[in-house]
């Protein structure tokens, strides 16, 4: 009894920390947005597209976030990335590979039930110009059907923060 109630203590603390982090508003984020992956799975070459406005000339970072369920069955996430961050006009594609979990099987992310999350610098892009730019992303993995994949949000900050 005094286990489960421990437990439950745990789960509630985690996400009392996890509502107030994510509800801190941050001046510093010049963009930020998940895109939900078809719950039923995610074909090979279907892709999650984020038109990115930035607004001013400055060093950025740019961040992956990934949140994936208990039942994903493998251990990493490759991906294709393909965008026009150097020029509006010029397309340039990337490939990532995510460790989801450890040689043990353990994930590696944060999680809270069955969801969890990982997150994974893309770029650090020095004076980025204004303008649009598009990011898009599509899974690489054998399968062409792939399930277990939550969401993906792209979070973008200046590299060097405003002081306080």
């Amino acid at each position: 009894m005094i286990k489960k109630v421990l437990i439950k203590s745990k789960v509630v603390t985690l996400l009392l920390c996890f509502i107030l982090c994510s509800c801190t508003p941050s001046s510093d984020v010049v963009f930020h947005t998940f895109k939900s992956v078809n719950p039923s799975g995610w074909l090979k070459y279907d892709s999650l597209t984020y038109t990115i406005p930035i607004h001013k000339k400055e060093d950025l970072i740019y961040e992956l976030e990934l949140r994936h369920l208990a039942h994903y069955k493998y251990k990493d996430l490759i991906l294709s990335l393909t965008h026009n961050f150097n020029d509006s006009t010029h397309w340039q594609s990337d490939t990532l590979s995510i460790s989801l979990a450890d040689n043990e099987g353990r994930w590696i992310g944060i999680g809270l039930g069955s969801i969890f999350q990982i997150e994974d610098t893309l770029y650090i892009k020095k004076s980025q110009q204004p303008g649009n730019y598009t990011l898009k992303i599509t899974q690489l993995m054998n399968d062409n059907f792939i399930k277990g994949i939550h969401d993906i949000g792209i979070r973008i900050t200046p590299l060097y923060p405003a002081n306080p």
